[in-house]
């Protein structure tokens, strides 16, 4: 594939991303225009250069008119290829990670065969993370955004880079979110890491008037979970998972939801039959 830049990426002993984040200290008014400080941050924050990455971010997010794959014969390469010259992307492959799992040459896996891939409109991730699923490796394929491009890869090999747990049985790794809060409602910052995902965020209503916190952080392949409860944090929320929704409540209820699934998953007592009366 001509155009796709191939880089052997070793793995880093770093968490997932989290750049930086700032909430507005409990029972502090909320920040208005007329407070000193913050037209100057707005100001400031315009002003910032866009970085390749955060570039990358948002075209992946942008909403594309994808034409489906008939041919059976297509290999991955050359689907990269044509994708990344429509949206002007730069794919790179993580071939150590592929050949770990004994496959020696991803970009020739022929990821419409037998199943074609029919026309969508869609994300652009949306699209990525569909074509990669066909891609037949054991722990499953995935990408991440880099400094410079976007890098497909082995879920194996995040899990080892980022330090995160290693996948019990056929368990696949959560989604990975990437995207900048500056200054967002905590409630709406929900509403995107459940797009951006997949899975479902729901507020209690109990916790309503904590999500209405404003709140800055960057996250960039930061697995889901992880993000939605660091955004409930900042808010001085928990978030209890049950199946594909993170419902974030209040501490008291998430502590009573808690116990409520132990005594649910508690193994049944066993009971003793009558006691017969002996003999003499």
């Amino acid at each position: 594939m001509s155009h796709c830049r191939v880089a052997f990426v070793l793995p880093l002993a770093v968490v997932a991303v989290v750049f930086a984040w700032e909430v507005t200290p409990p029972g502090s008014p909320p920040l208005t225009a007329a407070q000193p400080g913050k037209p100057e941050e707005k100001k400031k924050e315009a002003e910032r250069p866009i970085t390749r990455s955060e570039e990358l971010v948002g075209l992946l997010e942008k909403t594309i008119d994808y034409p489906g794959v008939d041919a059976r014969e297509t290999k991955l390469g050359e689907e990269l290829e044509r994708i990344q010259k429509v949206n002007k992307v730069t794919f790179t492959v993580n071939e150590r990670a592929f050949a770990a799992e004994l496959m020696a040459d991803v970009l020739d896996t022929k990821f419409a065969d037998p199943v074609p891939i029919p026309p969508m409109k869609n994300t652009l991730g949306t699209v990525l993370r569909q074509i990669l699923a066909r891609v037949s490796v054991k722990f499953g394929a995935t990408f991440l955004i880099r400094k410079e491009s976007i890098e497909i890869t082995t879920e194996r090999a995040v899990r080892l880079e980022f330090d995160l747990p290693a996948a019990k049985g056929d368990e696949r790794l959560l989604p990975l979110v990437s995207r900048h809060f500056s200054r967002k409602n905590v409630k709406s910052c929900f509403d995107d890491l459940a797009d951006l995902s997949g899975f479902n965020v729901v507020l209690d209503v109990r916790a309503e008037a904590q999500a209405e916190k404003d709140i800055t952080a960057r996250f960039l392949n930061v697995p889901v979970d992880t993000a939605v409860q660091l955004v409930a944090d900042m808010a001085g929320l928990e978030v209890v998972r049950r199946d594909n929704v993170f419902y974030v409540t209040t501490p008291e209820n998430a502590a009573k939801l808690r116990k409520a699934r132990e005594r649910e998953s508690a193994p049944p007592m066993r009971t003793r039959g009558p006691r017969r009366a002996s003999s003499r």
